[in-house]
């Protein structure tokens, strides 16, 4: 097989800070919060995947445009 030239590899995406909370009743969540005090998006995953497969390149667009965005692992879904 020849050689190939490859592109180098990308950094990871910046992601806001997550953190697991209890919720009394329900168990453990896993969420991610920008923090600041624009208006709030709360962004759910769709089935299968975990939200930062499914918002990976929508966090930073949304942080940057002003809004608080908030996205959570439901149960059984990446840290949920």
């Amino acid at each position: 097989m020849p050689a190939r030239a490859y592109d180098p590899p990308v950094p990871p995406l910046p992601l806001p800070p997550g953190r697991t909370v209890l919720v009394p009743g329900r168990g453990e969540f896993f969420f991610r919060d920008s923090g600041g005090a624009g208006t709030p998006v709360l962004l759910i995953h769709g089935w299968m995947f975990p939200s930062d497969l499914n918002w990976l390149h929508a966090y930073a667009p949304l942080a940057q445009s002003g809004y608080r965005v908030l996205a959570m692992d439901l149960r059984g879904h990446g840290r949920g």
